[in-house]
C-alpha cells in the first residue's frame, strides 16, 4: 500500500512493509512503529516525582498501574507546544520496558515500504539525529523516524 493511500487501514508489519505511528513534536513530524505503541492516552494529570531529571514527566495512574512519562521535547531539544488539546501520552514499549511519551498530537499510522525509508539528513540538530533511523516522505516534507529502543537508553541512561 503507498503511504496516501488510507483506505485500508490493516497496520501491520511484514517483511518489506512497516506500519509506523506518525506524531508531531515542536512543529515537526516524527514516526515510529506502531507495533511499539501499547496505546494512546488524552493528556491527563501527570504527577511529578522529587529529584527526577528534566526529561522525566513524572507518573500517571493506567487502570490502577503507573506508567512513567518521558518528556521527548526535551530529549530531542524541541519547542513545546503548551496546553494543545490534541497532546496525547503515546504508551510505548520496547523490550521490557514500558513508558509513556508526550507528543503533541498523533497524525496517522501508514504503512509504508521498506524502500521509502532514506538516511536522515545531516541536517537535524544532534539530539534528534542520535535517535533517528531514517526518515520518509510525508505531507510534502519529512518525518523522522525514531528508534524507540535509543529513546528509552537515553532515558534510562540520563536518569
Amino acid at each position: 500500500m503507498r503511504s496516501s493511500d488510507t483506505t485500508d487501514r490493516s497496520f501491520t508489519e511484514g517483511r518489506d512493509v512497516l506500519a509506523l505511528m506518525i506524531f508531531s513534536l515542536g512543529g515537526q513530524f516524527f514516526a515510529c512503529h506502531s507495533s511499539e505503541i501499547r496505546e494512546l492516552l488524552p493528556v491527563q494529570p501527570i504527577t511529578s516525582v522529587p529529584g527526577a531529571p528534566e526529561h522525566f514527566l513524572g507518573v500517571i495512574d493506567v487502570r490502577g498501574g503507573i506508567e512513567s512519562i518521558i518528556d521527548l521535547h526535551h530529549l530531542l531539544k524541541l519547542e513545546k507546544d503548551r496546553g494543545s488539546s490534541r497532546q496525547r501520552i503515546m504508551i510505548a514499549r520496547h523490550d521490557n520496558l514500558v513508558s509513556g511519551l508526550l507528543v503533541d498530537s498523533v497524525e496517522d499510522i501508514l504503512n509504508i515500504s521498506q524502500e521509502e525509508v532514506k538516511e536522515v539528513m545531516f541536517t537535524l540538530n544532534e539530539s534528534v539525529g542520535a535517535l533517528a533511523t531514517g526518515q520518509i516522505r510525508y505531507r510534502g516534507g519529512y518525518a523522522i523516524l525514531l528508534d524507540m529502543g535509543k529513546i528509552f537508553s537515553l532515558a534510562g541512561g540520563a536518569a
